[in-house]
């Protein structure tokens, strides 16, 4: 399965998720992570946040870009 996730890492409320509908009725995820981008930390919050919110292990769940 795809998602949309819109990541806004440095945030000062974390972890915290919203959703929207695009025009083409896909849901976007909204995900803000308290993690700075740097060295991977904010990547490895929002894998570690999905995993949780989804309930999968966090070796299935991939960022492709």
């Amino acid at each position: 399965m795809r998602i949309s996730v819109i990541m806004h890492p440095g945030s000062k409320k974390w972890p915290l998720l919203t959703e929207e509908v695009d025009m083409w009725w896909q849901k976007i995820y909204h995900v803000r992570v308290r993690e700075k981008p740097v060295d991977g930390d904010a990547n490895k919050a929002l894998i570690s946040f999905l995993a949780d919110y989804f309930s999968l292990a966090k070796s299935s769940i991939t960022i492709v870009s």
